[in-house]
């Protein structure tokens, strides 16, 4: 990865969001700098490196981003690295760094859960399989999101970069 301009991630910011993902109608609310968390990210490139940290430009339809990694978990370097999409996995927007290694996500959605989207199961090239939900899947793409079906899970979100996968099953 290249090393970038010098960054740092805002002291307090204001985002957006739709209150209800049910209701793509509904009104929008703002997240304190304490929701801020979801945007932390475990970047997982197709070789098998990771890299977690925080971006500023991260947008699905473009080819690279910045990243400013997190250093002993709360923490900040001085220069952001440059992430080419081409060469990922996927993009986990994560709750935690850490995680929890012993938890066992739960790899179906419960009987009678109606996610938003169509439900999936996507199976990566290096044997990975995800279950969850996506509003986005498109096979022209490059890639998309996918939300899991387990909400306790330490993902949030999943941005899926289709080179890295070999199969994906609608449910």
């Amino acid at each position: 990865p290249k090393v970038a301009w010098p960054a740092r991630p805002p002291a307090a910011a204001t985002v957006l969001r739709q209150a209800s993902s049910a209701d793509p109608h509904s009104h929008v609310e703002e997240l304190s700098s304490d929701q801020l968390e979801r945007g932390k990210m475990v970047v997982r490139y197709a070789d098998g490196r990771i890299i977690k940290g925080y971006s500023h430009d991260f947008y699905p339809d473009k080819p690279h981003f910045h990243l400013v990694p997190s250093v002993a978990g709360f923490s900040f370097s001085n220069e952001a690295t440059e992430v080419s999409v081409q060469d990922l996995k996927a993009v986990f927007f994560v709750r935690d760094f850490a995680g929890d290694p012993s938890y066992n996500e739960r790899k179906k959605f419960a009987e009678g859960e109606r996610p938003p989207g169509r439900k999936v199961q996507v199976t990566f090239k290096d044997g990975e399989v995800l279950v969850g939900s996506t509003v986005g899947y498109d096979r022209t793409r490059p890639a998309f999101f996918f939300v899991p079906a387990d909400p306790k899970t330490n993902n949030l979100r999943v941005f899926v970069v289709r080179a890295a996968v070999t199969k994906v099953r609608f449910l």
